[in-house]
């Protein structure tokens, strides 16, 4: 088997694959102190089949980079597997023209299989990757929601197919009293949304609601609109460079 456990920290990057596809073994293997996975596709036809041959119990962080080619079946297969305690899931595309392949059924099935996720990252997927459906799944309707139910932490930007409406319910069921579990953290950047006044209050609202926050959008001028509530993020660096760059390579 060609990986390694570096540190507790790998990257898996499309060149290795590449080099090493070949000598993957037919069985998983077991990575028991690995915490941290990169899969960095390089903006390259990339595939996520690699997981099919890994056991990590032990992980915690998982980031998928410019992944344009989608496998949720190696990826289901890989978390149910290794039955591991996952805390942050992040999606991300580094360049605007290498979409992350992954559409609405696909990301819900993923976060299904995360109930454990506390920090979960969305930037710049494919418009359908995040709609009113999805957001739907992930409103609390009572003290514990049924998908992502200790969820902290949430990094939203890029131009997805859902309503405002729908996202404002979805925030708005997770900042309530009542839910022990909340939402501390929210950074939603829509840099092409126009959002009504009546939408920017109930921003607004939400915003107060948690520890720290930011929202980046338009208002009905079509004018820039920023807001910051609360402490700096660390979650905020999500939006201005690659993750996983710096990691050792398998």
């Amino acid at each position: 088997m060609w990986c390694k456990d570096h540190g507790m920290t790998v990257t898996i990057s499309n060149l290795d694959l590449s080099l090493h596809i070949g000598r993957i073994a037919p069985m998983p293997h077991a990575f028991p102190e690995l915490r941290k996975v990169t899969f960095d596709g390089e903006k390259q036809i990339s595939t996520l089949k690699v997981f099919n041959h890994m056991n990590i119990p032990s992980l915690k962080d998982l980031f998928l980079v410019d992944c344009r080619v989608w496998d949720t079946v190696s990826l289901s297969s890989l978390l149910q597997r290794s039955a591991c305690q996952l805390e942050q899931l992040v999606l991300q595309t580094t360049d605007a023209t290498h979409t992350t392949g992954v559409c609405t059924g696909e990301l819900l099935i993923l976060l299904r299989l995360t109930p454990t996720l506390t920090t979960l990252v969305l930037t710049q997927l494919l418009p359908n990757a995040i709609t009113d459906a999805l957001l739907e799944a992930l409103i609390a309707q009572d003290a514990t929601p049924a998908v992502l139910p200790v969820l902290t932490a949430l990094v939203l930007a890029g131009i997805y197919l859902f309503s405002t409406d729908q996202l404002l319910n979805m925030l708005e069921s997770r900042t309530t009293p009542h839910n022990h579990h909340g939402l501390r953290t929210v950074d939603i950047t829509l840099p092409s949304r126009q959002v009504s006044i009546p939408h920017l209050q109930r921003f607004s609202a939400v915003m107060r609601a948690v520890e720290s926050s930011s929202l980046a959008c338009l208002d009905e001028a079509r004018s820039q609109v920023r807001i910051q509530v609360g402490k700096y993020t660390p979650l905020d660096w999500c939006h201005n460079r690659p993750v996983g760059r710096g990691s050792d390579s398998l």
